[in-house]
């Protein structure tokens, strides 16, 4: 999904939640279904907009966010798929 997309949806949502998490991809090696520079957008709620895997750590990512959304602090979250 395109950065026009998220941000489209952030202004959508941002009407209605009063938070959000924006999570990033910052450092991949090896073969990854997206490179650094990859967003997703979180709702309190888990729903989420993008795609950072196949799939696979989407949900992960969600519950991870909800620490976020109750401490207000960012996270860095490693994940080995190795």
């Amino acid at each position: 999904m395109s950065n026009r997309f998220l941000i489209r949806q952030f202004n959508q949502w941002q009407k209605v939640d009063t938070a959000l998490v924006l999570a990033t991809v910052v450092h991949t090696e090896g073969s990854t279904y997206s490179k650094a520079g990859r967003h997703i957008l979180i709702r309190e709620s888990g729903e989420h907009a993008g795609l950072i895997s196949g799939g696979c750590l989407e949900g992960d990512l969600a519950e991870q966010a909800r620490d976020v959304f109750e401490t207000g602090m960012a996270q860095t979250i490693t994940y080995d798929m190795r």
